[in-house]
């Protein structure tokens, strides 16, 4: 299945974590979608980017083979479901 744009607002579960490799970074640990509990045990990528002035921060993972893009906008304190992939991606 091709990746599916979903855009939508989800409520997410983040702790701030540190370790000899992290200084304290947000972790996204549960995200609530459509009724649904994911809980996220590993993250795969994280990374800034922009939208005109706004500072975004992006989160990749998976779950029983769905991955998942989250974004959270800094400044207007949003989480939001940007798409999924479902199943394997080759």
């Amino acid at each position: 299945m091709a990746a599916e744009d979903i855009n939508e607002p989800v409520n997410v579960l983040v702790s701030f974590r540190r370790s000899a490799r992290d200084t304290g970074l947000a972790q996204p640990e549960i995200m609530h979608w459509r009724g649904r509990r994911y809980r996220i045990r590993e993250m795969g990528m994280r990374y800034p980017t922009t939208k005109g002035q706004r500072m975004l921060h992006r989160f990749t993972f998976a779950v029983d083979g769905t991955t998942f893009e989250l974004e959270f906008d800094a400044e207007r304190l949003i989480w939001q479901l940007i798409r999924m992939h479902d199943g394997d991606p080759a």
